[in-house]
């Protein structure tokens, strides 16, 4: 699945690019933002720090994104990085007390705010003293308006909308400090392969659990977040199949009864199964089996220690055919620990592994190449046959995790 969003430069007086603006696009052939609702404002943000990536997308400038008047109020803004993220604040804001206190909260948290397609409206002005930059609609503020947002505050004065040389030229003799529209650049669309956010989350989870010591409150509520993984954790534990006598009433009594190992695993096994898509579902199912022989190869090994950065290099190691991105920004995007990344990016078989060598055999094996299996198979004394067990055993273990 593609993600979309449009990038339109802002440029200061010596036409250097100043920052980038960041417009919601539903599809690849929409000119404009069909919509301009809070689901669009985080579909722009997920799109572009996800799918896209912040280094492609703005490089070292900042970004504007626009907020509604209640994703400003929400938690979830503060989730932003204030050095890349400059928050516009919509037109359609009403400054009431709640949103002036949010506003002055945002500021001492040091994020920067830019007031959107401002036309010299009495009612925005108690919005004017909290922001940093003020963008200007040329096209709608009236003339007396364009003339006095240079002169009266300590904010940056922005004109967007400029169509042609003349408003341009106009803009540059009142003052203002950055300039926008279509006749410095329309407005570029940019795409790449986009995760739902619940599948965002779940590589969340991945990543945490790839750590040699993960934080069981972050476990604890990424799952949580998560309604199918919570259900199938809960419906797993509490079953006879466990092996549990009294049931578990919480998610985290689950998790500390399961232990950190056998976590990883039944993580790793539902966790993944959202991420690839029906499309995707064989990329997926390979993806399981090479993590699974890695870890029973890790086992047979006797390196019990390794078995779980085994089982994680395998599931990972098809993500870069999933995503379409290449190994080494995946890594990046997801701040994997050292020792998974080595497994990981490495093109060739990383020897100071057990873990690294378990998951070369069965990457190996499950590629048909024999003699590269022979080759790095000193991980494991098995002959042949015992590899082709594990390999069987590890396709039965996914074949019945993916029908439960």
């Amino acid at each position: 699945m593609e993600g979309y969003l449009a990038r339109q430069a802002v440029y200061d007086r010596n036409l250097q690019v100043a920052a980038y603006e960041l417009l919601y696009r539903g599809d690849p052939n929409a000119l404009t933002a069909a919509q301009s609702d809070s689901a669009a404002s985080e579909d722009v943000l997920t799109n572009g720090f996800f799918t896209i990536g912040w280094k492609v997308l703005a490089g070292g400038k900042p970004a504007l994104w626009n907020v509604t008047q209640d994703l400003l109020l929400s938690d979830r803004i503060l989730l932003l990085p204030n050095d890349k993220v400059y928050i516009e604040v919509l037109e359609t804001t009403i400054p009431t007390i709640e949103v002036l206190a949010r506003c002055r909260e945002l500021k001492a948290l040091g994020y920067k705010l830019v007031l959107d397609d401002y036309t010299g409206e009495p009612r925005h002005a108690p919005l004017l003293e909290f922001c940093d930059w003020v963008k200007v609609d040329w096209m709608g503020a009236p003339h007396e308006a364009k003339l006095a947002v240079p002169k009266r505050g300590r904010w940056k004065c922005l004109a967007e909308k400029l169509e042609n040389e003349e408003e341009f030229n106009a803009a540059q003799i009142m003052g203002y400090d950055y300039f926008q529209g279509y006749f410095l650049e329309r407005p570029k669309l940019m795409s790449g392969k986009r995760l739902p956010a619940a599948q965002l989350e779940r590589l969340k989870l991945l990543s945490e659990l790839a750590r040699t010591d993960p934080d069981l409150k972050v476990i604890e509520a990424a799952v949580s977040r998560d309604l199918d993984l919570s259900f199938k954790l809960m419906t797993w534990v509490n079953s006879a199949a466990s092996g549990r006598r009294a049931p578990a009433a919480t998610i985290r009594e689950a998790l500390l009864w399961m232990g950190l190992d056998q976590t990883r695993r039944f993580v790793g096994m539902f966790a993944a199964s959202g991420i690839a898509g029906r499309r995707n579902g064989e990329l997926l199912q390979k993806a399981l089996i090479r993590a699974r022989m890695s870890d029973l190869l890790a086992g047979a090994a006797g390196a019990e220690e390794e078995r779980p950065l085994a089982f994680l290099g395998g599931l990972f190691s098809m993500l870069e055919a999933l995503l379409g991105k290449p190994m080494e920004e995946i890594c990046d995007e997801m701040a994997l620990p050292g020792e998974a990344r080595a497994l990981l990016v490495q093109s060739r078989c990383p020897c100071d592994r057990v873990a690294g060598r378990c998951l070369s055999v069965a990457t190996a094996w499950q590629q048909g190449d024999t003699a590269a299996t022979l080759n790095c198979k000193a991980c494991a004394p098995l002959a042949t046959p015992q590899i082709a067990a594990l390999y069987l055993e590890s396709v039965r273990w996914v074949q019945t995790g993916l029908e439960t």
